[in-house]
């Protein structure tokens, strides 16, 4: 009896057991189907949609940037897209790697160490070898009939100018392996010129061919758009050749010119030393060579800002053209004194004067006639401390804000353009204002926008501000006339012509003081009687004395130049 019940309890264990584990099993199924059905239910939909559908992305062109000869209106391009080639292996079909690779590189320039290796790969199906092959040598490759050899096509950005042009346009560089535009007008209106991708979406059957009575899905990619700039190019190549020599010869660090149209703020010329070939831009290892420095270096002015301080002075009926003053060299304000430039001392003086001879004593006279917070409104005014929102990417603001302190000292020292920054396309902005009967005007580089379908949008000049009334304009004008005429900046002048300028030469600050190093400016515009130009010339450092020497003489140059390229005729025998 008790044998029986023992073997019965022995077969109800063994029954338990295969339940529990019938239990476990269907558990997992169940478990299995939910994760499938419920839970990864749009993973193989889309799953088999791949497996059933062909998805491919088509890319569009990139717009082209172009300029516009002045006299004829006739556009060429200076950055296009350059249809090259890029050549690859399937080293499973490569039948002799060795053989394969010598013949290679009697074509083309690659690496045995890099490439050789690549051709090995037996099981592999893609191993690319070259990018940016030209047509001539896709061709002699293709003559070899290199099995496991193949081509495809790539579009790369050019651009023909090599470095004219490089701070305007900046260059396409590759971000997340997607190709994308990088400082310039490239990363300024990128959104612009990449345009917009397509798309072609069609059935597949169980052998993986199209299916013909499926419906097809067409998205057109859409071109970008191509960018008309406002640069002439030939003023373009003289500004910065002249720069260039200037450079060299004074064995500066650095070096800008800007030229602008004073009646519309648009940008005829503007480069920057040293520059950087944009279709070798991987080249160069420190980046800080790609920011534009036109409007990204903040520095002080020095004396180019003394027109600014007179500007003032004359719009407020503080002081006239003929206003005298008494310098005795040197001005103290508190415990601090202020000296002229290598200590000279002038006696009577006019205002004309002051500027003709860049005395620091003079114009700090005018800044003291005005109450500090009128001073920082017109400065502010002329944009300097603000964005003058130009269509370039880095901009920067400068700095102004030592003029919200109290006292005579801090307005003193700006007066003549120490202890406040500027931008260089602030102070051309400034200057072209004074030029334009006292209309600042927002700068600006492109002309003209072309979409793909044809419309287009034109860049209408636009008046920021009226910042002093004509007569001040002109007032000043005549001042700066004989700055060129008779002053220390008597070498910018063009001969049979009125020119206005201003020179600047400025000490870089540095620990504890200013520094022997300068920085030296010069700022002008012409004819006076209806100014065609502005030109702003800046080097960094130059081993010259003062910007009358080295500056001066480039203004004159790029201003001769502009006069015979516009058939200006002379003003004066």
């Amino acid at each position: 009896m008790r044998r029986f019940q023992r073997k019965s309890k022995e077969k109800f264990n063994r029954i338990t057991f295969l339940m529990v584990i019938f239990f476990i099993f269907a558990g997992l199924v169940i478990f299995r189907l939910f994760v499938l059905q419920i839970l990864r239910h749009n993973f193989y939909v889309n799953l088999s949609a791949d497996i059933h559908q062909f998805y491919q992305e088509t890319y569009p062109k990139r717009g082209e940037i172009l300029i516009k000869k002045v006299m004829t209106d006739e556009l060429y391009p200076i950055a296009i897209n350059r249809d090259l080639y890029l050549i690859y292996a399937v080293p499973r079909d490569v039948e002799n790697p060795e053989e394969t690779f010598e013949k290679l590189s009697s074509i083309i320039k690659i690496s045995k160490e890099k490439i050789l290796p690549r051709l090995f790969k037996k099981n592999d199906l893609y191993e690319p070898i070259k990018h940016y092959l030209n047509e001539e040598e896709m061709k002699k490759i293709k003559e070899l009939n290199l099995k496991g050899i193949k081509f495809n096509s790539e579009t790369v950005r050019f651009y023909p100018h090599d470095n004219l042009f490089s701070h305007v346009l900046g260059f396409i560089g590759f971000k997340k392996n997607e190709q994308i535009g990088q400082y310039g007008i490239e990363k300024y209106f990128e959104e612009q010129l990449k345009g917009k991708k397509g798309f072609l979406k069609e059935a597949k059957g169980a052998g993986g061919n199209f299916i013909a009575t499926s419906e097809s899905i067409v998205q057109k990619s859409e071109n970008g758009a191509s960018i008309i700039l406002t640069l002439d190019e030939a003023i373009q190549f003289t500004a910065c050749q002249e720069l260039k020599n200037a450079v060299e010869k004074y064995k500066a660090q650095s070096g800008t010119v800007i030229v602008m149209e004073p009646r519309t703020g648009k940008i005829l010329a503007l480069c920057n030393l040293p520059n950087f070939n944009p279709n070798k831009y991987n080249e160069n290892e420190n980046i800080n060579i790609f920011n534009n420095s036109a409007v990204f270096d903040q520095y002080e002015p020095g004396s180019v800002f003394k027109a600014i301080t007179m500007a003032i002075g004359l719009e407020t009926n503080k002081i006239t053209p003929e206003t005298t003053f008494i310098d005795t060299g040197q001005v103290q304000i508190g415990r601090y004194i202020i000296r002229n430039y290598n200590d000279k001392k002038y006696g009577k003086q006019t205002m004309t004067g002051v500027l003709e001879r860049s005395i620091n004593t003079g114009v700090i006279f005018v800044a003291h006639q005005i109450e500090n917070k009128i001073f920082k409104k017109y400065v502010s005014d002329f944009g300097f401390g603000k964005l003058t929102g130009i269509d370039l990417p880095g901009e920067n603001l400068g700095d102004i804000s030592s003029l919200d302190k109290k006292g005579k000292l801090y307005i003193a020292t700006s007066s003549f353009g120490q202890g406040i920054s500027v931008t260089p396309i602030q102070l051309i902005s400034a200057f072209s204002a004074i030029a334009n009967q006292g209309q600042l005007m927002k700068p600006y580089l492109v002309d003209k926008i072309i979409q793909n379908n044809g419309e287009e949008f034109e860049t209408n000049p636009q008046m920021m501000r009226q910042v002093i009334s004509p007569k001040t304009s002109m007032l000043l004008s005549g001042m700066l006339t004989s700055v060129v005429k008779n002053g220390c900046g008597k070498k910018a002048g063009v001969k049979n012509y009125y020119i206005a300028g201003k020179t600047g030469t400025a000490q870089v600050p540095g620990k504890g003081g200013y520094s022997n190093e300068t920085i030296q400016t010069f700022v002008g515009f012409g004819p006076i009687d209806a100014p065609r130009f502005t030109i702003l010339v800046k080097l960094n450092q130059p081993q010259a004395k003062d910007a009358s020497i080295s500056v001066a003489p480039v203004f004159s140059k790029i201003a001769e130049f502009i006069l015979n390229h516009y058939q200006i005729p002379p003003e004066k025998n």
